[in-house]
């Protein structure tokens, strides 16, 4: 027992350390055909009951956690360590027909394409919005299509997730590309709200934004580098989920130490 243990935990301090557990998509060309083959899941599952906006428990940009006398950071390593292991091997038997999640690094691509995915998505929205517009000023006829939906998938991001990430968008942008470069689980709970249960995932994400302005210099080119908290939740109790959702993007964070 032991023995098991302290492999586990030589394993985990690994992850930890910056071994496995960082995953990487710094090649924004090569990730598109990846893109291509996860996105299918959104707006296809009517089976689970997606609510439009969760209660994050515990999260880990909360210093204080709800305490009054906040525990120092030291202690509290071990019991996350422990829960965050447990709770991810639940969801990898939840997720275990439906996708590859065989390790962390597999968690870890997965939470870096859905948070593209949340990406593409918010761009498409605003291009819609913006078609909208121009149809409802246009003469009769001259569009030939309705400009589409106009919100977003609840099993991709929830509401407020969708909203975070929509008001990062750079100011008089005329593109805005993003590129993941890492991603480090932080921490995972099993959680309650809205009368189900639920197991979130926080993962630290690092992330390239690129943009054009409009009225600019052409071809020149606008680049950030940022890092972004992003919890991850699936339902614990559902045959017909298939994928993690956004549940909330906190941005420029990083987990807080007390």
């Amino acid at each position: 027992m032991l023995k098991a243990y302290t492999q586990w935990r030589a394993r985990w301090c690994y992850w930890r350390s910056g071994g496995p557990v960082r995953g990487s998509l710094a090649g924004a060309s090569a990730s598109r055909s990846a893109i291509g083959a996860v996105r299918l899941c959104a707006g296809a599952l009517p089976s689970v009951n997606w609510p439009e906006n969760s209660v994050i428990f515990e999260p880990p940009w909360d210093s204080g956690g709800g305490s009054l006398v906040p525990v120092p950071a030291f202690f509290m390593v071990l019991p996350n360590t422990m829960e965050t292991f447990f709770t991810l091997r639940e969801a990898q038997q939840v997720l275990l027909t439906k996708l590859d999640v065989k390790d962390i690094d597999s968690f870890n691509m997965r939470f870096m394409l859905r948070f593209l995915d949340l990406h593409a998505e918010v761009e498409a929205l605003r291009r819609t919005k913006a078609r909208a517009v121009a149809l409802a000023s246009a003469p009769p006829g001259k569009f030939a299509q309705a400009p589409g939906p106009s919100s977003g998938a609840l099993d991709l991001a929830s509401a407020d997730a969708r909203a975070a990430w929509a008001k990062e968008r750079p100011h008089n942008a005329k593109s805005w590309e993003l590129t993941p470069h890492f991603c480090q689980v932080v921490q995972a709970r099993r959680a309650e709200h809205n009368g189900s249960g639920w197991l979130q995932v926080t993962a630290q994400i690092t992330a390239e934004e690129r943009w054009t302005l409009r009225g600019g210099v052409a071809g020149m080119l606008d680049i950030r580098m940022r890092e972004h908290l992003l919890v991850y939740e699936i339902p614990r109790e559902s045959s017909a989920v298939q994928d993690f959702r956004i549940a909330a993007v906190h941005t420029d964070a990083k987990p807080s130490s007390t």
